[in-house]
């Protein structure tokens, strides 16, 4: 798993020499101050990185190159202090690669009235200087997110962690490798795809191997290891009778193992960071490897079944429980937010649309006119209360039948979590789970395919200081 505080997010602000040596003293301390209160807060998951004032179009171009060329930065923070002349930020922004968060805020909660005057007025123009920064990156189109508030308040600091931690699932994209074992379901459109274009467009690049070069690695376990981690599942699950010592499944168990162990060391070998399957091309395999996918999922893979590589590749951006996913209506998308209702908590949370997930909202409301016909043309998304997420029947997806896609059908299965610390595929939290006893038992030929809403972030409370 992904420690977030390795990561960087650059606080960088912006200025101009027309002020001064003093004022532009005070600007640095301001800054630092403000970088160092948001790396320490408790709502931040990244840390924070101050970065001197930028007060030349060199010096910006030069500290975007930085960011674009370093390794731990995952994005940068800008904020406007003073004035500072938006043309000198052209040449900088047009050659920025990571994501930009414009930070509109005073560095005094309150204005002091008593005692205001024209040196107090010269060094706290945020609300001029980021008016005429919001301006520029509007005028050159630029994709950024935009949070208005104290920054001391807690609303404004998860707002920005939302962001940060958007900016840690890019970034865990780029250059990251997903494997799919065989191709995807036979005639089966959804789960294909461009790879090409995710590559360009998202920077993960998708191959496949065959299922003979897995079951190699896989046949090459030591029967030793494999004992050792039915030792593990024997501490960390409840088994039925059948998979005790002894019992009429036991070797099933021990399969489950030695693919587990397999899976693993191809995906360490590779370096991938998730895979997908298909149960139609299992050849030399005795069983999916049901148990397998789930605590890898947990262990921080991305995983989906049927070749679905999106879906694989989306278990990295996910936050929300399955149960709640499920649910979500047409309706409840309004205003480039998504508001969902969480079961366990109660809380209703308003998940912003990234470019990610509206690339795959459109793909899902073009299918969704398509079966409305006629109808489907004159369709208002903000009254429809269909479920987004449906089955190859067009019909909603529930719990059970969503979980049966992937895992396996044999009693080696572990039920799928139902909540948001138990579900690893989720959340990658740890837990422990049920295997055997009243599984849930489905056939291969049971199985259903579609595309699986994954949400971007992680949801948010809306505030008025957000917006």
């Amino acid at each position: 798993m992904i420690d977030l505080k390795s990561l960087e997010i650059w606080f960088i602000t912006g200025s101009q020499h027309l002020y001064g040596e003093e004022t532009l003293k005070q600007v640095a301390a301001h800054s630092q101050e403000i970088a160092a209160f948001l790396n320490s807060a408790k709502e931040i998951s990244v840390s924070i990185v101050y970065k001197p004032t930028v007060k030349t179009p060199e010096e910006i171009a030069a500290v975007c190159k930085e960011a674009n060329a370093s390794q731990t930065c995952i994005g940068i923070i800008t904020w406007m202090h003073t004035f500072s002349p938006a043309k000198m930020w052209i040449n900088g922004l047009k050659i920025l690669q990571k994501p930009l968060l414009h930070l509109h805020t005073q560095f005094n909660r309150d204005i002091p009235w008593n005692d205001i005057d024209m040196d107090f007025m010269n060094l706290n123009q945020s609300a001029h200087g980021d008016r005429e920064f919001g301006f520029i990156v509007s005028r050159l189109r630029m994709e950024r997110k935009v949070v208005v508030g104290y920054w001391k308040e807690e609303a404004t600091l998860k707002s920005i962690d939302i962001w940060c931690r958007a900016a840690a699932g890019w970034n865990d994209w780029q250059g990251a490798k997903f494997v799919r074992f065989g191709d995807n379901m036979r005639y089966v459109a959804v789960t294909d795809g461009d790879k090409v274009e995710a590559e360009y467009t998202f920077g993960f690049s998708v191959n496949t191997h065959g299922i003979g070069d897995l079951v190699k690695v896989i046949d090459a376990i030591k029967d030793a290891d494999v004992d050792k981690l039915v030792e593990e599942y024997e501490d960390s699950y409840t088994l039925s009778d059948a998979l005790q010592k002894n019992g009429t499944q036991r070797a099933s168990l021990k399969d489950a193992a030695r693919i587990e162990l397999g899976l693993k060391t191809f995906l360490e070998d590779g370096n991938f960071k998730g895979f997908t399957d298909t149960f139609e091309d299992l050849y030399g395999m005795k069983q999916l490897p049901g148990i397998a996918a789930q605590r890898l999922m947990e262990a921080g893979y991305g995983f989906a079944g049927e070749g679905d590589w999106k879906t694989a590749a989306l278990v990295l951006y996910t936050s929300q429980r399955l149960s709640d996913v499920l649910i979500m209506r047409w309706s409840d998308i309004n205003e480039g937010l998504i508001a969902v209702v969480q079961g366990k908590t109660t809380k209703k949370l308003w998940i912003p649309l990234h470019k990610q997930l509206k690339i795959l909202l459109s793909t899902l409301e073009a299918r969704l006119r398509e079966r409305r016909g006629d109808a489907g043309r004159d369709l208002d998304l903000r009254y429809c209360h269909e479920s987004i997420l449906l089955n190859m029947w067009g019909k909603p997806w529930t719990p059970d039948g969503f979980k049966a896609r992937h895992g396996p059908s044999s009693s080696t299965s572990p039920s799928w979590p139902n909540s948001a610390d138990d579900n690893s595929c989720f959340t990658g939290c740890a837990s422990r789970r049920r295997a055997g006893g009243q599984e849930r038992q489905r056939r291969q030929t049971d199985r259903v395919c579609t595309t699986s809403l994954r949400i971007c972030t992680t949801g948010r409370e809306r505030s008025d200081a957000s917006y």
